[in-house]
């Protein structure tokens, strides 16, 4: 998504007065001009390249998602700066021992996981018991935040309601204090004009502002 891109659908969000947030794919380093934009627009920002993490400190850092898959060397030099996305167990281990040295005595590290609906992840709504296991017996993590990819052939309005059920399942099974989540892939069907995910994305929002009080972005 490009810089006017983005301010057209933050404007169009705003106009709408829909309690969502857009959450954008960074593959470079932001400009200053793309710097002003993302701070007034209030995004998300994910990212798989610490560097560009480490650029973003004009985003709270709650708001910053860093995949996994970078180096540890890379992950290291991110912490603080952002919140780390964990999509496989072995990424759970794997940030476990390294943010271990960095936090103060009890505290935990606040980290995104990506659970995928469609069951075809590591984390699926099937599996919720295990991977809440594995999570509790993690010495220095905590679950802040939940990215969850949709399946754009399908009824969007439908799984974007069960989308939502799971979240609040996800939240209470952890159980976590959920800061934000991600609908990911529902930007581009919502600008193109559906009506109907419209209606129900609304819905949601006001849901979230009464029962998660979460920051609820789309990508």
């Amino acid at each position: 998504m490009n810089i006017q891109e983005l301010i057209r659908t933050a404007s169009w969000l705003t106009a709408e007065e829909i309690m969502l947030r857009p959450l954008v794919q960074l593959d470079s380093v932001p400009t200053l001009e793309e710097q002003r934009v993302h701070a007034e627009s209030e995004i998300g920002i994910f990212t798989d390249a610490a560097a560009i993490a480490i650029a973003c400190g004009y985003v709270d850092p709650r708001s910053v998602f860093l995949s996994a898959t970078a180096s540890e060397d890379d992950l290291r030099a991110a912490h603080g700066r952002c919140r780390y996305l964990a999509e496989t167990q072995e990424e759970l281990r794997t940030l476990d021992a390294l943010v271990g040295p960095y936090l103060p005595e009890g505290y935990l590290e606040d980290i995104a996981i990506r659970v995928d609906p469609t069951g075809h992840g590591a984390f699926t709504p099937e599996n919720i018991p295990m991977f809440a296991r594995l999570i509790r017996r993690t010495n220095n993590l905590a679950v802040r935040a939940l990215f969850l990819p949709f399946d754009l052939d399908g009824d969007l309005s439908r799984q974007a309601k069960d989308a939502f059920s799971l979240v609040k399942k996800i939240r209470s099974d952890l159980p976590c204090m959920l800061h934000a989540f991600c609908f990911e892939g529902l930007m581009k069907p919502l600008m193109q004009g559906d009506t109907e995910l419209l209606h129900t994305l609304k819905m949601l929002a006001s849901l979230n502002d009464t029962s998660l009080y979460a920051s609820f972005f789309i990508s």
